[in-house]
Order: structure tokens, then sequence, then C-alpha cells
């Protein structure tokens, strides 16, 4: 799957194209939380404390440098229902350890006093996924009913 295919799916469930964002390659990422508000000063403390739960992470070498997706392109919605995803959706083998990461991340968060919505959620729901493109259209036509995760559907 591409951008390219991405938006090409977001287009035929109705979205505009001036309603539509796909950027190739940077910015790729998969949200391990929901969106996490910091003030400045803890920007850094953060990132360090992240990157130690990372090093003591047991992850297999084989898995370190790659994250494998399933070949299908889904679409995805936010919690709020204001915006929609087409992406793909992490591997059962990359998945396990991504859930052992967002478990820490939230352990990084509450030990920064940050809230997170989504705390009495079990992470197993969790949709990990690649946004390769999104809209803020809100009005798209969408096939069935989308899955629920503790971060959206």
């Amino acid at each position: 799957a591409t951008a390219s295919t991405a938006l090409a799916a977001l287009r035929r469930l109705g979205a505009s194209e001036a309603a539509m964002v796909a950027k190739e390659g940077t910015g790729w990422h998969i949200s391990l939380s929901p969106l996490l508000m910091l003030r400045r000063q803890f920007i850094r403390p953060f990132e360090e404390r992240l990157r130690k739960v990372v090093d003591s992470l047991q992850v297999p070498e084989s898995l370190q440098e790659q994250i494998w997706f399933n070949e299908t392109l889904d679409v995805f919605a936010s919690s709020e229902g204001d915006r929609y995803f087409a992406g793909v959706s992490v591997s059962d083998a990359s998945a396990r350890w991504l859930r052992a990461l967002a478990q820490r991340l939230r352990g990084c968060a509450q030990d920064f006093g940050l809230e997170m919505s989504d705390s009495d959620h079990d992470l197993e729901t969790l949709q990990l996924h690649c946004s390769l493109a999104w809209t803020m259209e809100t009005s798209l036509t969408l096939p069935g009913e989308p899955k629920e995760s503790p971060f959206g559907r």
C-alpha cells in the first residue's frame, strides 16, 4: 500500500481532494497512545525516559529493525469521529512487542502526571496501524461498521 492507494480509498468513500492529506514516508508513524500534551520543560525528560523504556524491552532481534504490516488497506476513524485515516494494520508478529511498548508508554505518561483518557481500556483492543493518508471530511460513506478501539474505531 502507498499514500496514493490510501488517497484513492478515501476518495472512493467520498472525501474531496481538498480535504485529504498524504505524504510519502516522512512522518509515517504508528500511534501507541492518544495525543499527549507536554509542557516544554518536560519534553526532553520524557524523551529520555522513553529511550530507557525502549532499551529495556526484550524485543527479538529479528523485529528490532522492521515492523511488519498486513497487505490490506483499512479505514480507521478517530474516537471523536472527526478524522478518518486510510492505512495498513500492523501484523500480529509486530503487534505483540508494540503493545508492550504502548503499555510502557502509558506508565511513562502516568509518571509525568499525564492523564490518558483510555487508561481503563485493554491495549489488546488497540488497532495498531500506520496511516498513509487522512481526511477531516466527516461525510464519508463507510462500507460497514468500523472496528472499535480505545483510540478510535
